[in-house]
C-alpha cells in the first residue's frame, strides 16, 4: 500500500485497487483481467490489451459485503499474478 497525492493504492506484484475519498463516500477501482459485472461493480473500464478497471462506490460499511470481498480477493489474485502461474507461468 501507497499513498499518492490524491488516493491510496494497493499493490503486490502488480497494483491492484486504488481507492480516492469523495465527499460521499470512497471511489475505489479493482483491476481485473475479465470482466466481472454485477453488484457493488458501477462500471467498468477495459485498459488494453488485457485489463479491466470495476468502479465501485462505497458510501457505508455495511457496502462491504459478500461480493465486495470477492471482488477483492479476485483483484488481489491478479495483483499476485496468480493468472499467470495457472496458465503454466506465460
Amino acid at each position: 500500500m501507497y499513498a499518492q497525492k490524491t488516493r491510496i493504492v494497493f499493490q503486490t506484484a502488480i497494483r491492484f485497487a486504488g481507492c480516492a475519498t469523495r465527499r460521499d463516500g470512497l471511489d475505489v477501482g479493482f483491476l481485473l483481467t475479465h470482466r466481472r459485472p454485477g453488484p457493488p461493480v458501477r462500471r467498468i473500464e477495459f485498459i488494453p490489451p488485457r485489463y479491466y478497471v470495476h468502479h465501485v462506490r462505497l458510501t457505508s460499511a455495511d457496502a462491504f459485503d459478500a461480493d465486495l470481498r470477492a471482488l477483492v480477493r479476485d483483484a488481489y489474485a491478479g495483483g499476485c499474478r496468480a493468472h499467470l502461474r495457472s496458465r503454466g507461468g506465460r
